[in-house]
């Protein structure tokens, strides 16, 4: 329990703030394209920093929310790997890690 607190922790904290992010900027996005698609079929007239009004005459698709949890989950699980191949790729006691060498070509002839 106390690997994964201290390794996993910091990524577990992040995907907190980053999950719902992603979850909601993607309902957003859809939406957006939604409002845009539906305004240039009806010859609306819209500049590109503004957002078109939402159609009076037609509910928002509940496919928008199913596909916020959906990008929520995939990055979820992109996350998760990312963690696991993160932690076991670095040392299991920050202070054994090895130092950073000085920086060499590889070239002694050149370096002298």
């Amino acid at each position: 329990m106390n690997r994964w607190r201290t390794h996993y922790e910091p990524w577990f904290q992040a995907w907190l703030v980053l999950a719902p992010i992603v979850g909601y900027g993607s309902y957003c996005l859809m939406q957006m394209m939604w409002r845009r698609t539906w305004a240039v079929m009806n010859g609306i007239e819209q500049s590109a920093f503004t957002s078109p009004p939402p159609p009076e005459d037609m509910a928002e698709p509940q496919m928008f929310v199913v596909y916020g949890l959906v990008a929520a989950v995939v990055f979820t699980v992109f996350w998760a790997g990312m963690a696991r191949l993160y932690v076991n790729h670095s040392p299991a006691d920050p202070s054994t890690a090895p130092t950073d060498a000085p920086h060499t070509s590889g070239n002694a002839e050149a370096e002298r």
